[in-house]
């Protein structure tokens, strides 16, 4: 049978799918779920074709359960926005706080640009990961009538929770939905351009029971042969049958060829089957096809997930060599186009681990660190050890990594390894051999953490060896894990602070040197905080302003982060000044940095600045509500992030949990040791035993608090917690703080007159502000003048001025009336 007009590919959207589809434009989020080949992705794109003017049409493509691949793809989708410049700044958002972090960003572009975004998710039943559904949950829940989701899925991944909480905001397509029934198919037929009879009609129905691929098949077998293929129970074989038999070898070899690409260019395709003219070779291959799209891009095609299938299968029934061939180059491919991690997988997959090592050097553990560290660590058990040995670079990156994932014995034996890499290297200099040894030291030092002396060992051991700055550590880390305070990571031995602070300021010098000045000022802020918790307010100030000064010449984010907490420590002794909306303003820098893991730490400093002065209102909602596991912290921050965490359970006078907590907080503050952690924390538990009565336990962990602090002179702590234990301190120490206390006291009550004042007073000079609220209080003129020891003409004057400030008028009467309206509303 000679076919002539018929067109297979035309779309066919019956109206009864049609007006589902309508459903999306004011859905939230869209599911479409359905076993494959039943037309969902072919549904979708008809909707947003239609929808296309005025819109921004974004696309995700899933191809497997590779977090970063998903999240780079994500972050492709947007290349054509206005937020693509900061979505490339961001990681995926894994924890609660970076998932906020993220949507406010996005909110913020939404806000800018008018039209209404679709984002389509395509096979999301690859990406079996929780966070990805986490993800998507949120983005369907948070972004408003501006942001459509939608997602295909083979099988059913919203959780029954999220189905209530989205009630009638999810749109839900399931496989009743996209089955043809026979009158639609004849319908399909028709506007293809197909006569068939009515029995065909039937046949095609019963085997294909409306699924819309088999359909297709069907018909093309039908106009190929006059027959209905038979009724194998494998689809495959009716592809095979249908789409690759008819093919020439040549277009047969290219099909099969490209059966490992998720998508693929004209480029691409030409480099992996090594084939000329490939444009026409492609073009024949996928006339009449419908498995192959030209994805909207108009730069790259698709193999429908059956369709990779079909010519998988012919793919693994090739030559042994044959195989490795075309495996080859693709791990070429993908190399040469920096997509690391599709190469790593390549080069696994054809067990070609010299080039696996080549791109892990390459790649330097950026997109390494997104694969699980025991699929990592089975790559490296199979690479046989000359090859390790030929890659020492590869080896250092490796080691890095490691450690990152406490990986350390593993990280001992690839040392081992590495050293006699280089014992062996005859083709490497002297110098060559040194920079090498020098990294490695810089690596062996991370494991010497916490440890001052034995850090600084190997930095001037890495210092004396290396030319270069190391290739396995880049400045823009976090140097302190996330941590706001230097002091706590580093001081670990009682009675030796000034000896850490002396090997600090003497080690940091060679670390800089060999990194680019990673972590820039570590050593004032150490410094700065010291004399601070001594004292010393003058001293602290101004190892602060060095600090400063050398974080911002090399832009170290996370060293002004532990500056800010400085600054907000010796505020509350009046002793620096910060900005009305200081939080405000450092929130917008942090999103201007792009790093949703400064927000975190900014909200630890936060915490504890409100916490000590009894604001609980303006703590981050996350640490008031102990929900620090909901929040990613690397675990050299934990221990500050437990201490902060305490501190609001003593606000909040839960002091049973202090308590409860006292074995797994300590166990974590000594696992590094964190001595001032540990301090604060034997504070914190006297504090709560004494709350509850029971004052042997409160005294016994008050000495033990004492007995650290005494050596070092730390006594700013105790000072801090003044409100807690006044009453447990020893006559001595509560003289020797007295003048600390005091000062905490006054500023205290200072800062809790702006902070709790109202917004709209805010603007309100300090003396305004106090008359404003005596007003209120009902107090006349004559009393604020004799309170304030002002004359009642100066009184008016000033009440004349708030009233004008705060825009009330009226008479007398009205504008003071109004005034105490306003103070109570707001507060």
């Amino acid at each position: 049978m000679t076919r002539k007009t018929e067109n297979f590919k035309t779309i066919y959207i019956s109206q009864r799918i049609s007006k589902k589809l309508s459903q999306i434009k004011t859905s939230l989020l869209t599911t479409v779920v359905a076993p494959m080949g039943y037309g969902k992705t072919t549904a979708i794109n008809w909707f947003l074709e239609q929808e296309k003017t005025d819109t921004v049409i974004l696309r995700v493509s899933i191809y497997s359960d590779h977090l970063g691949d998903f999240w780079h793809k994500f972050q492709q989708a947007f290349v054509r926005t206005d937020f693509y410049p900061d979505i490339q700044k961001i990681d995926f958002p894994s924890d609660e706080n970076s998932l906020h972090f993220f949507m406010e960003l996005l909110e913020e572009y939404l806000d800018k640009d008018s039209r209404v975004h679709y984002l389509f998710l395509d096979d999301f039943h690859l990406l079996q990961n929780q966070n990805a559904l986490s993800f998507i949950i949120a983005l369907a829940k948070y972004m408003g009538n501006k942001f459509h989701l939608i997602v295909a899925s083979r099988n059913l991944f919203l959780p029954g929770s999220a189905i209530i909480e989205l009630g009638m905001n999810l749109c839900q397509i399931n496989l009743q939905d996209l089955k043809l029934t026979e009158k639609e198919l004849k319908e399909y037929c028709r506007q293809c351009k197909i006569n068939i009879s009515n029995k065909a009609s039937g046949q095609i129905m019963k085997l294909s029971e409306g699924w819309f691929s088999c359909i297709y098949l069907c018909l093309i077998h039908y106009f190929e042969w006059g027959t209905i293929p038979a009724d194998t129970g494998n689809i495959y074989e009716i592809m095979d049958e249908t789409l690759l038999a008819p093919l020439s070898e040549n277009q047969r070899d290219f099909m099969i060829a490209m059966s490992h690409a998720d998508e693929f260019t004209l480029e691409m395709a030409s480099y992996i089957t090594e084939q000329k003219d490939i444009d026409t070779v492609l073009e024949l291959s996928i006339k009449n096809n419908a498995f192959v799209t030209y994805l909207p891009d108009h730069q790259s095609y698709r193999f429908h997930h059956m369709l990779k299938e079909c010519t998988g299968r012919r793919f693994h029934e090739l030559k042994k060599e044959k195989q490795q061939r075309y495996q080859e180059r693709y791990g070429h491919w993908y190399e040469k186009n920096h997509l690391y991690a599709n190469a790593m997988i390549t080069y696994v997959d054809n067990k070609d681990y010299a080039s696996l090592l080549r791109v892990i050097q390459k790649d330097c553990s950026v997109e390494l660190s997104s694969f699980s560290p025991n699929l990592v660590l089975s790559w490296i058990k199979e690479c046989p050890e000359p090859v390790l040995k030929e890659n020492p670079l590869a080896l250092l990156v490796l080691m890095r990594r490691y450690f990152s994932w406490n990986l350390i014995p593993e990280l001992f034996q690839l040392k081992e390894i590495f050293l006699e890499s280089i014992k062996e290297a005859e083709h490497l200099s002297g110098a060559e051999k040194d920079q090498l040894l020098g990294e490695c030291d810089l690596v062996m030092s991370f494991l010497q953490y916490n440890d001052i002396a034995g850090m600084s060992r190997l930095h001037k051991s890495a210092a004396e060896k290396m030319t270069q700055c190391a290739f396995t550590m880049g400045k823009n880390g976090s140097w302190t894990f996330g941590s706001p305070s230097v002091l706590a990571m580093f001081h670990k031995d009682i009675g030796k602070m000034d000896l850490e602070l002396e090997t600090m300021h003497d080690s940091m010098p060679y670390y800089y040197q060999v990194t680019n000045c990673h972590g820039y000022g570590a050593e004032y802020i150490m410094e700065g905080e010291a004399f601070y918790l001594r004292g010393d307010f003058e001293a602290a100030k101004i190892s602060l302003e060095k600090a400063k000064i050398h974080a911002l010449e090399k832009n170290q984010t996370y060293i002004l982060m532990c500056c800010l907490m400085l600054s907000l420590r010796l505020h509350l002794f009046g002793e620096y000044s910060l900005e009305k909306d200081w939080y405000e303003k450092e929130k917008e820098w942090v999103k201007q940095v792009r790093d949703p893991l400064l927000l975190s730490v900014l909200d630890l400093c936060a915490a504890y600045y409100y916490v000590l002065l009894d604001i609980p209102q303006k703590i981050p909602s996350w640490i008031f509500h102990d929900q620090l596991n909901q929040v990613r912290l690397l675990n050299p921050a934990r221990p500050m992030a437990e201490i902060i965490s305490n501190q609001v359970y003593l606000a909040k006078k839960e002091y049973a949990k202090v308590i409860a907590k006292e074995q797994s907080v300590r166990k974590i503050c000594e696992a590094y040791p964190y001595i001032l952690c540990i301090l604060v924390l034997e504070i914190q538990l006297a504090a709560a035993y004494w709350a509850i009565g029971q004052w042997e336990n409160a005294i016994k962990h008050m000495d033990d608090a004492i007995a650290m602090a005494e050596p070092d002179q730390i006594w700013l702590l105790f000072s801090e917690n003044i409100v807690y234990i006044k009453s447990i301190l020893p006559d001595e120490l509560m003289k020797k703080i007295a003048p600390y206390n005091e000062a905490f006291f006054k500023q205290a009550n200072k800062i809790k007159k702006v902070e709790q004042m109202p917004k709209v007073f805010q603007n309100l000079t300090e003396k305004e502000q106090q008359i404003a609220s005596m007003i209120a209080a009902g107090k006349r003129n004559k009393t604020i003048a004799d309170s304030l020891c002002l004359s009642e003409g100066t009184v008016k004057q000033y009440i004349n001025r708030i009233y004008h400030k705060l825009e009330l008028f009226g008479t007398p009467a009205e504008k003071r009336e109004q005034l105490m309206s306003l103070l109570s509303t707001e507060l």
